[in-house]
């Protein structure tokens, strides 16, 4: 459906409220009326229609649509949507351009300092050019700070609330967060380094390059080129533990490759029953991601007290614990 027109932040959330997201019912082929109803009829009914087999009367069949937010550029329009998850998903990106009108004239001047240091340009490289990483990061800081992550329905009590937290404590925020990338894109190139070391190192030994080799996908799996698209702060703190247990384990991978082989092989199993999951999209409820998420800490622990036990692990793990977990996933709904 076309939004008959773009509204600043106060006239998005009036429309919206015309719109209660457990009321809104439009009949088939009928338009919206000022206030979001359907023409001619009370809000969430219609006239009666006969049923001319049984003579008796019945009310037509009313589409459920919810009220949502779509960014279109810098302007925001709001429209309503059959599917719940594509309103809660639209209205994330619509969300995220409403705190930047409500913060513009701050947002304008920390911007210059939201991005990567110029020294540190050829580790970025697995992100894109300087310029693609600068606005991945970017979208990060915005999506971490006003904690838009997850799709969600409008809420203007919870945005005015936010906008009040924020007022004072954006900025250091913003850079903590930021702080907190560049940890992990410095430690992400202290792998790939060790890495490249070991493979000049290990020309002609087979064993110890197909471990290397192995290393170094686990590398890219961890830290993938997107990986500010789809974690937040809670799982980036985690990456810096894990990487310097990679780089321990690259070390002694070109030293013992059949030690670490073995190792590899008693992680194999928990890693494909993930796979399969994730790859069958089986993950549709909140619970069902939530499972998985928690599933991969203890996968990533997992692996720290076989490669790098001298970091020590957050929590008791083991292949038992991981099992005995795994077993809970066919009572979760999908």
């Amino acid at each position: 459906m076309r939004p008959e027109r773009h509204w600043g932040p106060v006239e998005t959330w009036r429309r919206c409220r015309n719109w209660p997201e457990s009321a809104t019912k439009i009949g088939p082929g009928r338009k919206l009326g000022s206030g979001g109803n359907a023409r001619g009829s009370p809000l969430g009914t219609s006239a009666p229609a006969a049923d001319h087999r049984t003579g008796k009367r019945r009310l037509r069949r009313h589409a459920v649509r919810l009220p949502g937010f779509v960014a279109e550029g810098r302007t925001v329009a709001v429209r309503l949507f059959d599917d719940p998850e594509k309103a809660k998903g639209a209205t994330r990106d619509g969300l995220l351009v409403l705190y930047q009108w409500a913060f513009a004239p701050l947002l304008k001047s920390l911007r210059k300092d939201w991005v990567f240091p110029k020294d540190m340009a050829f580790m970025v490289r697995f992100m894109g050019d300087m310029k693609e990483a600068d606005r991945r990061l970017q979208i990060y800081l915005l999506r971490e700070i006003f904690e838009l992550h997850d799709p969600q329905p409008p809420d203007e009590v919870r945005f005015r609330a936010k906008i009040l937290e924020l007022k004072d404590d954006l900025r250091r925020l913003a850079e903590q967060r930021r702080g907190e990338v560049l940890e992990v894109v410095r430690e992400r190139y202290e792998v790939q380094r060790v890495l490249s070391g070991f493979n000049a190192k290990a020309q002609g030994n087979d064993a110890a390059l197909e471990r290397l080799k192995a290393v170094r996908e686990e590398l890219e799996r961890l830290v993938p080129g997107d990986f500010l698209e789809h974690m937040r702060s809670s799982e980036l703190r985690e990456l810096p533990r894990y990487l310097k247990g990679l780089r321990i384990r690259a070390e002694r991978a070109y030293v013992a490759p059949e030690k670490d082989r073995s190792k590899a092989a008693r992680i194999e199993p928990f890693l494909e029953a993930l796979s399969r999951a994730e790859a069958g999209g089986e993950a549709k409820t909140v619970q069902a991601r939530a499972f998985l998420d928690e599933y991969r800490l203890l996968l990533e622990e997992f692996k720290i007290s076989l490669f790098a036990p001298e970091i020590k692990t957050r929590f008791p793990v083991s292949a038992q614990r991981l099992e005995n977990k795994w077993r809970q996933w066919e009572q979760i709904p999908h």
